[in-house]
């Protein structure tokens, strides 16, 4: 599994736990836009997508973001593989792995993240979540794919 890109400071930590506390106050809402949104955009993801339907994204969403925030803080990097929090995502051909369609899976994410914080939202907090997505995006490569990813 590839090591994490960087360093996550006390402060970065913090600022994805404080995150995921506002993900957690509204969930539902949270989860329902980014996957509405996702389906806005022509991405080959979508089908697996409409296949898991908007609750079941709901749920692993949470857990995912719930271990790796866990794996972060205990490590240092992300421990847990994202396939094993999301086995139909690892079965599915149409899983994002490409890295235009995790980019734009990952402004998606950044986007929501930034209305949620609404006038807390700063370069600090932009900074600490841009290298968690980065270290998720990383682990998502596949073989023989150029795993530097600009985000």
């Amino acid at each position: 599994m590839p090591k994490c890109l960087n360093t996550f400071s006390t402060t970065d930590i913090h600022i994805l736990e404080n995150g995921l506390g506002w993900i957690k106050e509204d969930q539902e809402r949270f989860a329902n836009n980014f996957y509405h949104r996702l389906l806005e955009k022509p991405l080959a993801i979508n089908l697996f997508l409409q296949s898991i339907g908007p609750w079941s994204f709901s749920r692993h969403l949470i857990r995912s973001l719930d271990s790796i925030i866990r794996d972060i803080r205990e490590h240092g990097e992300m421990i847990t593989p994202l396939k094993d929090l999301w086995p139909e995502l690892s079965s599915n051909p149409m899983s994002p792995s490409e890295p235009s369609e995790m980019l734009t899976v990952a402004e998606t994410f950044l986007d929501l993240v930034a209305e949620l914080a609404e006038d807390a939202w700063s370069p600090v907090l932009e900074y600490a979540w841009r290298k968690a997505i980065k270290t998720v995006m990383s682990t998502l490569v596949r073989p023989g794919t150029d795993p530097s990813i600009s985000f």
